[in-house]
């Protein structure tokens, strides 16, 4: 069979894990694939035994969420249970998982109570353990109907509505580029090795002089292992497991080895999204650029692309000029420097919320617990401690720079809302943004009142939408042969463009772009960083590593 629905396809559904769990697992082979019982009301709800594969990889593997209470446990709700696996769940949860106490699942959400703990049998967890680390080998994917799959169709993007659900198959006519993306899987083998042992050294079983080989590769990724938020051991710990995933995931039939399936949900804003724990538009950026490494990779930024655009949106439909913005733009380091010394937060925590104020975030000193500020929520990120986190808030929010940021951006919200599109009237008015994608102006809240979107998700939704189609323009160019994958204001691809070259097609293309949506004349110049992926992991050790082959476990 072949499989066109991919936006439901799970790549660890493996045949001979459905085989393994048949022949061990009392009960398991006896599960239905399909049901037509009329409990079930979603079309994809019917697939019981493929679900159940699904929620035994995704807890395998830690993408469920862990227990409150421990850590060592899943929590798993009675809803999302009873969508997957009927109304009768229960019965195949117990197959396959170990279940301890808690309240009951009527009152899960009580203040008082806690949820019941989910844990993979040890039988189960023994043949994951065998098939995902012991004996990683080229395998099959079965299919939702319980047949292998023979063919990996070219389809790259679904399409989501506005509330992240999903809404049509794929679109094959508009993103002409490949779902299959070639990694280096030797690099893909040196990663187990490399997380494992910096797990040891951040737990103190490894020394300094042990690891400085994997210090140096992370240096040249760009990263710092001194970063204690970024490279903590239980974050060295996760990164570990996503390694042997995605090292699975290169030993696929239908696909190749050394290549993985990537697909991506179109939002509504028009970005690009990639889907499954394992893609590598969500994957650590130093994670992706050693697996990426070697292969005639360039990856292409859009330096400061959503600042830059508001300045030069405004000053085109104004014909004035956004000092401070303009300022950022043109000394980005230098400022998030000294924001980082004025205020004590973190680099990653500054550009983070600089992000967040051209997405329209507030900084109300005194409501802030009371609001849905993304600022408040980035900066209390950063510690356990409410003092700390209030003081950094504050310091953070009595900046000048930061304040002068937020009215600029304010300024230019007003302005823009003058020029954008608007379709339909009253409760149904919608903002269309350049990617002829649209949002409701207005919510109802839960007392059924009619209010306005918050300035940060209109201004997000313009903004995305210039960017989406700025990317959109990139991918034609390119075509299927140049473009490799989108992470939102950049791309990797097999082009070696001249940058001043590019600049100058995104200017042509977006001319058109303005014209077409509402008659604005003006042209978007977005300075691009280009960088080649070049293997930054090489030395006579390297055969050697390779050839013990992967790290199971960092214990």
């Amino acid at each position: 069979m072949s499989y066109k629905d991919k936006d439901v396809l799970n790549k660890n559904v493996r045949q001979d894990l459905i085989r393994m769990l048949d022949a061990n697992i009392t009960g398991f082979r006896d599960i239905e694939w399909r049901s037509k019982s009329k409990r079930f009301t979603k079309k994809d709800a019917k697939t019981i035994k493929y679900e159940l594969v699904v929620l035994i990889t995704d807890c395998y593997w830690g993408h469920e969420l862990k227990h409150k209470d421990d850590e060592r446990y899943y929590s798993l709700y009675y809803e999302t249970l009873k969508d997957k696996l009927g109304k009768n769940y229960r019965k195949h949860i117990d197959i396959v998982f170990d279940i301890i106490g808690g309240v009951n699942i009527s009152s899960a959400f009580r203040k008082d109570g806690s949820t019941q703990r989910y844990k993979l049998k040890k039988v189960v967890k023994d043949i994951c353990d065998d098939l995902f680390r012991k004996n990683i080998k080229m395998h099959s994917l079965v299919g939702r109907t319980g047949k292998v799959m023979t063919e990996w169709e070219e389809y790259s993007v679904s399409k989501t509505n506005e509330r992240g659900e999903f809404q049509t198959k794929v679109d094959n006519k508009k993103y002409k580029f490949s779902s299959k993306v070639l990694l280096n899987k030797n690099n893909g083998t040196i990663l187990t090795h490399l997380f494992s042992d910096l797990y040891k050294y951040k737990t103190g079983r490894l020394k300094k002089p042990q690891v400085k080989r994997w210090i140096d590769i992370i240096k040249g990724a760009g990263g710092d292992i001194n970063n204690s938020r970024r490279w903590s051991g239980d974050r060295l710990r996760k990164l570990h497991e996503h390694s042997l995933e995605i090292y699975n995931e290169m030993m696929v039939d239908i696909i190749g080895e050394g290549y993985v399936g990537q697909l991506y949900k179109e939002r509504n804003t028009g970005r690009l999204f990639g889907t499954g724990g394992s893609n590598l538009q969500g994957m650590m950026r130093e994670q992706r650029r050693i697996l990426m490494g070697g292969l005639g990779y360039y990856e292409y930024d859009m330096e400061n692309a959503h600042y830059n655009i508001v300045e030069q949106y405004y000053k085109m439909i104004t014909g004035k000029k956004l000092k401070r913005i303009t300022k950022y733009i043109e000394n980005t380091k230098a400022y998030r420097n000294r924001l980082v010394k004025e205020t004590n937060n973190s680099y990653e925590t500054i550009k983070t919320c600089l992000i967040a104020i051209i997405y329209g975030s507030g900084i109300s000193r005194m409501r802030y617990k009371d609001e849905d500020l993304a600022l408040w929520d980035i900066v209390k990120k950063q510690t356990t401690n409410i003092k700390t986190a209030e003081k950094l808030w504050y310091d953070l929010t009595d900046n000048i720079i930061v304040k002068e940021l937020y009215t600029e951006v304010d300024i230019a919200y007003r302005a823009i809302k003058q020029r954008w599109v608007e379709t339909n009237s009253g409760w149904g008015r919608r903002l269309k943004n350049h990617s002829y994608k649209t949002t409701r102006i207005n919510y109802e809240d839960v007392n059924g009142e009619i209010r306005p979107k918050s300035k940060g998700k209109l201004l997000s939704h313009f903004l995305q939408g210039i960017e989406a189609r700025i990317l959109l323009g990139i991918i034609r160019e390119e075509g299927k042969d140049g473009f490799i994958m989108p992470h939102h204001d950049g791309w990797v691809s097999k082009v070696d463009w001249d940058t001043d070259r590019l600049q100058e097609l995104i200017g042509k293309d977006t001319r058109k772009m303005l014209l077409d949506y509402n008659g604005d004349r003006g042209a978007f110049d977005i300075p691009i960083k280009k960088v080649e992926l070049t293997d930054i992991v090489d030395g006579d050790w390297k055969d050697l590593i390779i050839k013990k082959g992967v790290v199971s476990s960092v214990e």
